[in-house]
């Protein structure tokens, strides 16, 4: 089985990082650990929400995502004035 990789590019012409997708191969593991510990699927499901929560929190709050509208058009007002 082909193992599957997204990558990472940066826009500073830094070289680019593959990572492995573990999503499909994790999840499933962590709910059947968190079923055994618990007895039901409730935990591991609320375990993956949190998860899902956490990093939606990291990327609304520490990933810079520039806005090149917003910078060509304080370009062009600086270059006008």
């Amino acid at each position: 089985m082909a193992e599957k990789l997204a990558t990472l590019s940066f826009s500073d012409g830094s070289p680019s990082v593959d990572f492995p997708v573990l999503g499909g191969t994790v999840g499933p593991y962590y709910v059947g650990y968190m079923k055994d510990l618990t007895g039901n699927f409730a935990g591991g499901l609320y375990g993956l929400a949190l998860l899902s929560l956490i990093a939606a929190l990291v990327c609304a709050f520490f990933l810079h995502i520039p806005d090149h509208a917003a910078e060509a058009e304080a370009t062009a007002a600086g270059a006008r004035a």
